[in-house]
């Protein structure tokens, strides 16, 4: 199932697109989004087909991305946005924290990669430093020292 909601209401927030096989973690992300003033849902996707498509109609500022989608990659759709799109950040959220696979997305093209598991409020930190205009790796990294210090 992919969906698009009324994009009248976009002003200059940040579009997202959520692409994720797994609808709780859609609909979480998609709450989120909604409730944080500076962004605005540009969809979901549960594949890579229904992604790309949709990011090729209308490219969002911003696709939070799963590994897996069932049948097909998450690393088809970042492969995609890298060469078509490069205007667009790529963060992924995953249940697979190796550290070889989160290398691999890095080096593709991924802005940040969050373990699902252990990192889920890493990913909404993320949007949320998208929305307000600040880098988001640099948010991350004040986080993450600040979480090492704390």
């Amino acid at each position: 199932m992919n969906e698009e909601p009324d994009m009248d209401d976009a002003g200059s927030r940040r579009s997202v697109l959520v692409v994720d096989d797994a609808p709780a973690i859609r609909m979480r992300i998609g709450r989120f989004v909604a409730e944080t003033a500076g962004l605005v849902l540009a969809g979901y996707a549960e594949d890579a087909d229904g992604a790309i498509a949709q990011i090729e109609r209308n490219p969002p500022d911003a696709v939070l991305l799963d590994v897996s989608l069932g049948e097909q990659r998450g690393l088809d759709v970042l492969l995609h946005v890298a060469r078509h799109h490069p205007e667009v950040r790529v963060a992924v959220l995953s249940n697979f924290g190796w550290p070889a696979i989160r290398e691999g997305f890095l080096l593709a093209g991924a802005e940040a990669y969050f373990d699902k598991a252990h990192e889920f409020a890493d990913a909404l930190d993320w949007l949320s430093a998208l929305a307000s205009g600040t880098p988001a790796t640099d948010a991350l990294f004040s986080n993450a020292e600040a979480k090492a210090v704390g």
